[in-house]
């Protein structure tokens, strides 16, 4: 087969100058410089044995595509080859100055050559943490879901649950062929080279059912004529995030490869191979522009200005001349026209039609709120009373209802015009609406929080969540006086059950257990998976008396013992298993949550030495701690009082291991123990109020070491970031307080970081949002601290005036061993980079970290692989080179 020639004139492939013409010519398009930025985890040097397409020597690549895989792929040979992925590669191609030849093969074949290094590129490949082992990928050109097909007659394949012990058919080494082996259904599995082969195997009866992506299924069905097969109207487990791949180390050709997919991107060629072969169907996908799912949804956010301005001039210039009424329709976006006098709607866009399945009969004349969900009905129609008093309408956020029952989160955006000329300047009779579906941005916030707050493999809450909603907890019972309780439960002799029939069985007991606890509870209480075969249930809403409190909270434990004791099914085999439960009453509010858990804890080991299979109440003799905790208060007094304290220096770092700032920690100087570390004593600073005259301290000694450092070679450009706690940042005179040390300490502001979290978000974002701005204009940064373990809102993140996101250290410790930690970082970095942000990674202990976190693009650290928070002098000898080596 010949090669293609895109460049014949030119002899040979200059990199450096295409890359160069490419630039010029991307210059405006923002969209480039985000695609490069969330490019993944390609590496930042040429490997040694990447090709090196900058040489004069012409290189045709092997390039790899699937066998009748519609629409993606299409074809059996490799003169027939077609689809979108096709005519999307031969467009980047074009775009790339590359020279290829496609080989067509059946999926399994083609990935076993490209892991032999007999193929260089893969164009329809989708991403996963395993096929990142083995390949480099671009951003996502294309995102679909996978489906459940089975024959019309099936009466029982409901669930993915239902397809244990049946015959299923997948393509051979794809992604649901990875999905289903994951589920255990390895030995059921019927393996076939085309989605064609496999309906039609499903059609004739021979088998139960088939795993396979909705949108080559549907257009299969439609081809082959398979009228007697559907697929199920449920969420399948897997998703492909489709990408072309390159062999791993291959930076180089990546790169090219990402420029010219966003070309196409710019210049229209990739909308129009889109709504080619994806258009006319009725399943609807996402593209291009919604990047790799969940990681780029924050792009959305990034580009809702832009996109405001352009679709009003679409909507005005689609009102006056029907020239633009194509635009107008093939948006992607939904229009809507209002009258505002009898408020029904008066035109839309053929995009609204085909995404909510309404008829233009139906929707002309009905009323713009009838499409609303219920639960959105009040926001929409305050929204639309604001309008009518200001004339000016905020972007919102509302759900709508389609025909099918389905929900589409939208963002809407609005103008007004005149219908006729008017005699009042503020006389509006027509409004005009923009709908951006943003269902996908919505699951990526869902699919954010799932991975920090809750236990993958039962669905429960996890510590983290579970502590988030205790605090909430105990709040709500000193405001209401009303007592609640915490349940911890473990299982007896489940090491025992591991051992003996393997770590399968015991998922399995653990996510029935989970089951089980969740039925035997109230709605408003908390069941969660701490980890392990042990759980927490979290009773609220208890009784005013204690004893009475106590009763209730015995009744519910002894409805779960009742249940917990009966016996499970484990995939075929019979198992018994007993709990251990303690119990300890939340006792009016007098204590705090990690008190609680161990009061909890120390419970549940009494009923395990009574015997197992019981519970057991928390014994009020054992207080030591709970004194503790009273004389450490008073000691804490006198410590503010006195000013006991002293700052500690860790460096911050950048890729080249040069200290380019310094996080300062407080530490107490304490008369008999000597160092106290901050979190022996920080919360309780904060519940006392305490924090806020040492907070002004810590904050003015900072301040004076700036002034300090700024007369002194080597210090003088260091940054100095702070810690400041919610209750201090939401002080109605926060922002005087600060100006006001800046001032009488001469300190740059420039180099003064202020470190927030994200429980600053849970309350009154828009009193946060104004004193932070106020500070900025002053030249003041902010970092925000913790990032992906509190609230991670995305809509509220882009408000933010901050300059640095701060990935917290507990993703950093396990990203080596825990695929979510790694997925986790990806997407803070991606985010924080497309916003325009810095991103640190704190607690980076090992080289393996850092290195892995360069890989990602992170090249910014703080943690004891550089240095262990110091003293002043200390600090500064590490800055100079005068310290020893340890």
């Amino acid at each position: 087969m010949q090669p293609h020639q895109n460049q014949p004139s030119t002899s040979g492939t200059c990199f450096s100058t295409r890359r160069s013409a490419w630039r010029d010519r991307l210059s405006g398009f923002m969209l480039v410089s985000i695609l490069m930025l969330v490019n993944g985890p390609v590496g930042a040097v040429i490997a040694s044995s990447e090709t090196d397409y900058r040489s004069d020597s012409r290189v045709t690549l092997v390039v790899g595509s699937e066998q009748q895989y519609p629409p993606f792929s299409t074809g059996m040979t490799d003169n027939s080859a077609g689809g979108f992925t096709v005519d999307l590669w031969k467009a980047v191609a074009k775009e790339a100055g590359l020279d290829y030849a496609i080989h067509v093969r059946p999926f399994h074949q083609l990935l076993q050559e490209f892991k032999d290094g007999k193929a260089d590129v893969l164009i329809n490949l989708a991403i996963s943490d395993e096929r990142r082992k083995f390949a480099d990928f671009t951003v996502p050109h294309v995102i679909v879901t996978g489906a459940v097909f089975v024959r019309k007659d099936n009466a029982t394949i409901l669930t993915e649950d239902d397809l244990a012990g049946k015959s299923v058919i997948v393509v051979n080494a794809d992604m649901a062929f990875d999905y289903a082996t994951s589920r255990g259904w390895t030995k059921q599995l019927v393996l076939v080279d085309t989605a064609a082969e496999g309906l039609q195997l499903l059609a004739s009866g021979k088998h139960d059912a088939m795993l396979l992506s909705k949108l080559t299924g549907m257009q299969t069905l439609q081809a082959e004529h398979l009228s007697n097969l559907k697929a199920l109207e449920l969420k399948a487990g897997f998703a492909q995030r489709f990408a072309f791949a390159v062999n791993k180390g291959q930076s180089e050709l990546l790169s090219r490869l990402n420029e010219a997919l966003a070309l196409t991107k710019s210049n229209g060629t990739y909308e129009a191979l889109y709504l080619k072969w994806f258009g006319v169907y009725e399943v609807r996908e996402a593209r291009l522009g919604d990047f790799s799912g969940y990681l780029l949804a924050a792009l959305t956010i990034l580009l809702a200005t832009a996109g405001y301005f352009f679709h009003r001039r679409q909507l005005d210039r689609a009102k006056a001349d029907n020239k633009y009424r194509d635009l107008y329709d093939q948006s992607p976006d939904m229009f809507l026209s209002v009258d505002l006098e009898s408020r029904n709607i008066i035109g839309c866009n053929q995009t609204l039609l085909t995404i909510t399945g309404y008829s233009r009969q139906q929707i002309i004349g009905s009323k713009a709120l009838s499409l609303c969900c219920p639960g959105s009905a009040a926001l929409a129609q305050s929204t639309f009373r604001q309008f009518l008093s200001t004339h000016e309408m905020p972007n919102v956020e509302l759900q709508l209802q389609c025909s099918d029952g389905r929900i589409v989160d939208v963002s809407v955006w609005a103008s007004a015009a005149f219908d006729a000329p008017a005699t009042d300047a503020d006389d509006y009779r027509i409004l005009h609406l923009a709908l951006r579906d943003i269902t996908l941005r919505k699951a990526a916030e869902e699919e954010i929080s799932q991975l920090a707050f809750f236990d993958s493999l039962t669905a429960l809450p996890n510590r983290r969540m579970l502590l988030d909603r205790l605090g909430r907890a105990l709040a709500s019972s000193l405001r209401t006086g009303r007592d609640g309780a915490l349940m911890f439960i473990d299982l007896d002799n489940f090491k025992a059950l591991n051992d003996t029939l393997g770590h399968d069985k015991g998922d399995l007991l653990l996510q029935q257990v989970a089951k089980r606890l969740a039925a035997s509870v109230r709605e408003v209480d908390t069941v969660a998976r701490l980890g392990g075969d042990e759980f927490v249930v979290m009773l609220e809403d208890l009784s005013e008396h204690s004893g009475s409190a106590a009763i209730q909270a015995e009744a519910i434990g002894e409805k779960i013992l009742t249940a917990l004791n009966v016996p499970y099914d484990l995939a075929g085999h019979a198992h018994h298993s007993t709990p251990s439960i303690g119990i300890t009453l939340f006792a009016q509010n007098k204590t705090n949550d990690a008190e609680l858990l161990k009061r909890a804890d120390l419970a549940m080991y009494q009923a395990k030495a009574a015997g197992r299979n019981t519970l057991r109440f928390f014994d009020p003799k054992i207080q030591d701690a709970v004194d503790a905790h009273a004389a450490l208060e008073v000691e804490l007094r006198n410590a503010v009082e006195q000013e006991d304290f002293v700052l500690y220096y860790q460096a911050q770092v950048d890729g080249n291991s040069t200290i380019t700032g310094v996080e300062v920690l407080v530490r107490w100087k304490h008369a008999q123990r000597g160092i106290v570390a901050p979190y022996e004593f920080i919360a309780l600073a904060e519940e006392t109020g305490l924090i806020l005259p040492l907070g002004n301290w810590v904050l003015d000694n900072a301040c004076r070491q700036l002034t300090s450092w700024a007369v002194q070679p080597g210090l003088a450009a260091l940054t100095i970031s702070v810690n400041v706690s919610a209750f201090q940042f939401q002080r109605p005179d926060f922002v005087d307080q600060v100006l006001a040390i800046l001032a009488s300490t001469g300190a740059n502001p420039a180099l003064l970081k202020l470190e927030i979290t994200e429980s600053l978000l849970l309350k009154d974002v828009e009193d946060i949002i104004l004193k932070m701005t106020v500070l900025q204009a002053q030249g003041v940064r902010f970092s925000l601290d913790d990032f992906g373990t509190g609230y991670s809102s995305l809509s509220y993140l882009k408000r933010l005036p901050l300059d640095q996101l701060k990935i917290d250290r507990s993703f950093v410790r396990d990203v080596l061993t825990d695929p979510n930690d790694a997925s986790i970082v990806r997407t803070i970095l991606a985010l924080g980079y497309s916003l325009g942000l810095t991103v640190i990674a704190e607690g980076v202990e090992t080289q393996a970290q850092r290195d892995f976190l360069a890989v990602l693009d992170c090249h910014d650290y703080q943690g004891y692989l550089f240095s262990k928070p110091v003293r002043l002098a200390e600090f500064e000898y590490l800055v100079s080179g005068l310290r020893e080596a340890a």
